[in-house]
């Protein structure tokens, strides 16, 4: 069963990673509710058809007890701890948090059902530059073989945590920062790390599995200052300024 939507047979561009000819597939996280953002993600997708085919994945919603039981129910093996974490002696989920993980937690395994190569993952509140997939690919090129996922975009208030020492290219480092999913890529093998790290017990919010448990992950991400072809917007998060975290 496939897992892509396009209507394109073929995509017009051929890109090139590693010497090899690769394929990509993306999704954009998005619930209809937030029409603020629909032209961001029809501007997304517009752009990406070129190089990209739309993942079929859902954006789950979470957002009370009954959306929260019902997803748990009907997927068993998504391991999450009702307990949470604590932030600011608060302790739990944000119900929003938890819609993330599954959201993503479920394209990882969709994608891993496809015949592409690497999978672009995007918040709804981001915007696409028209050199966004160009200087994708010009940093992909610079990172190591075997690599699990590449954070394209890092809010420029993490740029302080940045060191000389986390270099790998003229581009790119590991991973420095503490928070935002914003844009990221995600190799075959990086999807299956996910997948793999998150069965033992979901204890923490998706950015912080990865960027709170480097030496699981090889991950990258850019350089301070470096170009990149996205920014995110201004629109207020849905659920971090909304939300209350509790125990589930």
């Amino acid at each position: 069963m496939s897992n892509i939507s396009n209507d394109n047979t073929t995509l017009p561009r051929t890109i090139w990673i590693d010497q090899k000819e690769v394929t990509f597939c993306h999704k954009v996280l998005h619930l209809d509710k937030d029409s603020d953002r629909e032209p961001f993600v029809d501007n997304i997708n517009e752009y990406l058809s070129y190089y990209s085919d739309i993942l079929d994945t859902p954006t789950i919603e979470i957002s009370n007890k009954g959306q929260y039981l019902n997803f748990i129910n009907n997927n068993p093996d998504f391991n999450i701890n009702p307990n949470g974490y604590n932030l600011h002696n608060e302790q739990g989920w944000r119900y929003g948090e938890v819609g993330i993980w599954a959201s993503n937690w479920t394209a990882w395994k969709n994608f891993l059902n496809t015949d592409k190569d690497y999978l672009i993952m995007m918040e709804d509140d981001l915007q696409v530059e028209d050199n966004f997939m160009d200087l994708l690919i010009k940093y992909l090129n610079e990172l190591p073989q075997e690599w699990d996922i590449f954070y394209y975009y890092c809010p420029a208030d993490q740029f302080n945590k940045y060191s000389q020492s986390f270099s790998t290219s003229e581009h790119t480092s590991v991973i420095y920062q503490d928070w935002s999913s914003a844009c990221h890529v995600i190799s075959k093998i990086g999807a299956e790390k996910l997948l793999s790290t998150s069965s033992t017990g979901i204890n923490l919010p998706l950015d912080w599995h990865v960027f709170r448990q480097k030496n699981k992950f090889k991950a990258f991400t850019i350089k301070p200052e470096v170009e990149i072809g996205c920014r995110l917007t201004e629109i207020e998060s849905t659920f971090q300024s909304k939300q209350s975290r509790q125990i589930l």
